[in-house]
């Protein structure tokens, strides 16, 4: 440098030129080396972004704050929790929240396939009948059948005289109409489900895609890194567009989940005056939304952004708006609930009438106990055309005539003691009413789906795309 700086000829000075050059590389170096050496001494977070970018350490810092307020367990517990905390009744939503099962209500691991669908048919269905008592249909549907067992159990127990003759044919026809109805929705209902999976997979997908871009653009770009003024404006915009898409997913979320709609994530990523005024909005997502919009045209005004970036980004962004509106129409508006109230009354109806299929006459000597004892051949008396004994022959007219007396042959109470009758109405109840059940869990499909595991998703692909800094030549 002392050579360079001194007035010697031009050929000197362009011999000593690549003395010059080594020597500026290799403080360069130098200084690179003792930078890095200092930056492996700071938060792990912060390691990832360049020393001098100040706002994408403070982006760091911001993004860890959120991780600690959400919890990062995964399991039955922490869902029943939150479950709880939002005014909700987990017991009958969280399914495997004491048993440990797998449940959609929480992201399938490796583990959880194995352990749901990779065992022998044998153990699998014998976990599903040992853990039986966990279920949250029989959770939820447990009193009704029994209400209707109980029910059965009386009207079996009447005189046969007490009720009223009708023919099977009505109850057929009823019955084939009502599993109709309930295939068409819980069909419905499923259908729900899916498509809440779909826009969440989707927004995971453009929230990832709006990351890398942005980070592509202001933060991994040689042309904006070699000026530093634009290096820092352009970080800046960076770490808002970061805060903006993380703090969209838990908004919206807490939106789809409610009731309530907590402020602590703004607190965590804005400034209070930003945090009260996003949390006055009536749409906080559509306003975050409309908040990265604003910051991404700022960065194309002031040429951090090129023109096809900006559009691809746009087009993003606005695919995110749709999937924020999807999300509110599927919790707005549910199956229309006449559907609903039409099913439930057609079961009240079918339920009611189950008992009386086959009642006979109880103190005739046709009744189940002489029945019981009476059925078998006898060779002495095939003067009647049938090989059995009187009491069995006329047995089986007044059990034809029962048939043609009441309808739907699920049960007969003339055939088996009113006990008998209580059980299988319990156990038919507990089979029909559990399909419309599990229509009713899912309706509301955003309580199902593992929404918390989702917007963490969200959070580490922001994390990588952001604060992950790649090495020389990627």
């Amino acid at each position: 440098l002392v050579l360079l700086s001194s007035g010697r000829p031009p050929p000197m000075r362009r011999c000593c030129a690549p003395l010059g050059v080594l020597l500026a590389a290799t403080t360069t170096q130098s200084l690179s080396f003792t930078a890095q050496s200092r930056l492996s001494r700071v938060h792990p977070a912060r390691r990832t972004a360049p020393p001098t970018l100040g706002a994408i350490a403070l982006l760091a810092e911001q993004l860890e704050v959120v991780r600690s307020i959400r919890p990062a367990d995964d399991s039955a517990e922490v869902q029943f929790k939150l479950w709880e905390n939002a005014g909700l009744n987990p017991t009958y939503k969280v399914s495997g929240s004491i048993s440990g099962e797998p449940s959609y209500t929480r992201l399938f691991s490796h583990a959880d396939w194995r352990e749901y669908s990779g065992t022998e048919p044998l153990e699998r269905w014998m976990r599903a009948i040992v853990t039986w008592r966990y279920s949250t249909v029989l959770r939820a549907l447990w009193k009704l059948s029994l209400l209707a067992a109980l029910w059965a159990y009386a009207v079996a127990s009447l005189p046969a005289a007490l009720l009223p003759r009708t023919s099977p044919v009505p109850m057929s026809l009823f019955g084939q109409a009502l599993g109709l109805l309930l295939v068409f929705r819980t069909n419905n209902t499923y259908q729900r489900l899916a498509e809440a999976r779909t826009l969440w997979g989707r927004a995971i997908y453009l929230t990832r895609e709006v990351a890398q871009g942005v980070a592509t653009a202001l933060l991994f770009d040689r042309r904006v890194a070699s000026k530093e003024e634009e290096m820092e404006g352009a970080a800046e915009g960076a770490a808002a567009s970061c805060r903006y898409l993380a703090a969209f997913s838990w908004e919206l979320n807490a939106k789809l989940t409610g009731p309530t709609l907590p402020d602590d994530i703004l607190r965590a990523l804005f400034t209070a005056e930003e945090a009260e005024w996003m949390a006055a909005q009536r749409s906080r997502p559509l306003q975050l939304l409309g908040a990265l919009r604003r910051a991404l045209h700022a960065q194309w005004r002031e040429g951090n952004l090129p023109t096809h970036v900006h559009r691809k980004l746009e087009e993003n962004v606005s695919e995110l708006n749709l999937v924020a509106s999807s999300c509110e129409r599927l919790f707005s508006s549910p199956v229309p609930p006449t559907m609903s109230r039409h099913v439930v009354r057609c079961m009240v109806l079918w339920l009611h009438v189950v008992p009386d299929a086959g009642h006979t006459h109880s103190h005739s000597r046709c009744s189940w106990r002489s029945r019981s004892r009476g059925f078998g051949y006898s060779p002495s008396d095939s003067r009647h055309g049938c090989g059995m004994s009187p009491s069995t022959h006329s047995c089986d007219a007044a059990v034809a005539h029962s048939h043609r007396r009441f309808g739907l042959p699920l049960v007969l109470a003339g055939t088996m003691a009113p006990s008998a009758v209580g059980f299988w109405v319990f156990v038919t109840s507990y089979v029909f009413i559990g399909i419309e059940e599990v229509g009713v869990q899912v309706e509301q499909p955003f309580e199902i789906v593992p929404m918390t595991q989702l917007c963490r998703l969200i959070m580490a692909n922001l994390e990588e795309a952001f604060l992950q800094r790649p090495p020389p030549g990627m």
